[in-house]
């Protein structure tokens, strides 16, 4: 099925690994080749809403100090069940059920967790067809 592969094939595999093993935050996120985020809407989170943000610009929030390129912060996370919503020929919602848990640790030296936290939270993402080629175009967590 077609829509199987957005998820990996469009979007880049699946990989895990540790920060000794990547260079960087950011150069893992610029792996992902396909990625036209035209909305991305954090607003249920606390966060801001965009109507348009270009690929590097997301990835640069994404991978900064406030996120994931935070050097004392951890996370995991893990997709549950997924449904899928066929929008038109150009359009496919995805909404995934994600189990994340994050710790902050107290400094870089010990690496022992200062805070915990886990979460269940609704991902939504539009995958946009764009020159026959699926791309993640926006995204839309929310909090269970």
């Amino acid at each position: 099925m077609a829509i199987e592969k957005i998820g990996f094939d469009g979007l880049g595999k699946a990989s895990s690994h540790s920060r000794a093993e990547s260079q960087s935050t950011f150069h893992h996120f610029q792996k992902i080749p396909n990625l036209i985020l035209y909305q991305i809407d954090y607003s249920k989170l606390g966060g801001k809403k965009w109507e348009a943000m270009p690929r590097d610009e997301f990835i640069g929030m994404v991978s900064g100090p406030q996120m994931f390129g935070d050097k004392l912060m951890r996370t995991q996370h893990l997709i549950g069940a997924s449904r899928w919503r066929k929008i038109s020929e150009n359009q496919i919602q995805g909404v995934h059920q994600m189990r994340s848990r994050s710790s902050r640790s107290a400094d870089t030296e010990s690496g022992a967790a200062a805070v915990d936290i886990e979460r269940c939270t609704v991902v939504e993402h539009m995958y946009v067809k764009v020159e026959s080629q699926w791309q993640l175009g926006g995204i839309k967590p929310s909090l269970r």
